[in-house]
């Protein structure tokens, strides 16, 4: 059943865990950062959009037929094939990676592997200008350690900053790494394509939203979240296949977009606050409509329009407040019937994938979870200089997602590690 009121627990505050001086995680509540949304006209409802205007160069693929749409669900969706490196470097879309922590550095891992390194290992860093020279050769260098997680820099890091792009290019001896306008590299503004013609974005980019700077991986994961949600869309009972129009909320570069359109004929929609992602998504993948996020509802989209909405990790990163504000304009987009698919991270994620990592913090989150009645939030400035202030740690046991998410949609399934969004959670819930 329904509630009342969208913004409120009646009178329940949820149990919010943060350190000594942590900055408060809803304070960005309110603005709306660089929505590039048009007002509608006068009297047209809110959120109505000129269908042409989506499809590539407007060419608008007609509707296909139910023998058609058939014969499509026998073909998996496409693995993109190799790209050859060889025919420009610079604009190799494996060459690049995000500064996401002050003392940790990752490289692509296919370069690594190219260069044949391999962690654990020692390697020697010296400062270059503003670029940072690796090599294994004893050179009069800073000692830094190669770890699965990347590089390990000595406090100092060397002058880059988290949020930083890193351009990674081998040399006879090693490999540099500078400090780079990510959105002038050539990997962002003339990259390659893969088999099907589609341009590939560089690894920074698919970093943002893998945590591995690997455009690989980009398009391996985008495929395998595909499938996995055509998989329960149909145990729902319905098809991707026969959907007119479905919307990746916090879909990034569009890695699970573009497997999606490989077998799909419906309008596709994509909203994130990546703002260099959805640039590059405008620029190279016009198939789709691609929007600067919003921090609060409501999108400038019309009621009851959406057939499935898929959020993969947006949920893991806001307060409950925050989390209720989208739950009940999720319900307003969809149809009737229409299914909301969202990740979460449950007490079964904490003990497969954070506890054997780091069982200090498990823990603290298992206390989280139990004095917050099934819902905890943990302050995380592991994403600054990526994504807003306000994005942190939330995590919600799978009681919490049947009785509260329960209150804005049935409750189809849960499926604990679902194959998507680093083997996150999933509810598959639908709007009556």
């Amino acid at each position: 059943m329904m509630r009342g009121v969208p913004h409120e627990r009646d009178g329940r505050q949820a149990h919010r865990v943060r350190p000594p001086g942590g900055r408060s995680a809803g304070s960005a509540l309110g603005s709306i950062r660089g929505s590039r949304l048009e007002e509608p006209p006068p009297g047209e409802p809110q959120g109505v959009q000129d269908k042409s205007a989506a499809k590539h160069a407007g060419a608008v693929r007609p509707r296909l037929s139910t023998a058609d749409r058939s014969r499509r669900l026998r073909h998996p969706i496409p693995l993109t094939g190799r790209m050859d490196m060889q025919l420009d470097p610079s604009r190799n879309p494996n060459s690049t990676s995000i500064m996401r922590s002050r003392q940790r550095l990752m490289a692509p891992p296919t370069m690594l592997k190219e260069m044949g390194w391999s962690p654990p290992g020692t390697y020697q860093a010296t400062l270059e200008g503003e670029a940072i020279h690796i090599s294994k050769e004893a050179v009069d260098g800073t000692p830094i350690r190669l770890t699965a997680k990347g590089f390990v820099l000595p406090g100092h890091n060397f002058g880059m900053r988290t949020g930083d792009v890193i351009k990674w290019t081998p040399n006879a001896t090693g490999i540099l790494a500078r400090p780079v306008d990510g959105v002038a590299d050539p990997s962002y503004t003339n990259p390659l394509v893969d088999d099907t013609g589609l341009p590939i974005p560089p690894s920074w980019l698919a970093q943002a939203f893998t945590s591995v700077p690997s455009s690989d991986a980009y398009l391996r994961t985008g495929r395998s979240s595909a499938e996995a949600l055509s998989q329960f869309v149909s145990n729902a009972g319905a098809s991707l296949q026969t959907m007119e129009r479905i919307m990746d909320f916090g879909g990034g570069a569009g890695r699970v977009l573009r497997a999606i359109h490989a077998d799909s004929d419906a309008e596709l929609v994509c909203y994130d606050l990546h703002q260099p992602s959805i640039e590059w998504c405008r620029t190279h993948m016009p198939f789709g409509r691609w929007h600067d996020g919003h921090e609060t509802p409501p999108l400038n989209e019309a009621t009851g329009t959406f057939d499935l909405i898929y959020a993969a990790s947006v949920l893991t990163h806001l307060n409950e407040v925050q989390q209720d504000a989208w739950l009940w304009e999720w319900h307003r987009l969809l149809r009737p019937g229409g299914l909301l698919i969202p990740t979460f991270r449950s007490e079964d994620f904490v003990s497969r994938v954070i506890s054997p990592d780091n069982a200090e913090y498990a823990a603290r989150v298992r206390a989280g979870l139990r004095d917050g009645g099934g819902f905890t939030y943990i302050s995380n400035d592991a994403w600054e200089g990526v994504f807003p202030g306000f994005y942190s740690d939330a995590y919600h046991t799978s009681e919490y997602v049947r009785t509260h998410w329960g209150e804005f949609f049935e409750v189809v399934d849960i499926v604990l590690n679902g194959s998507v969004a680093g083997r996150q959670d999933v509810a598959v819930l639908r709007k009556n």
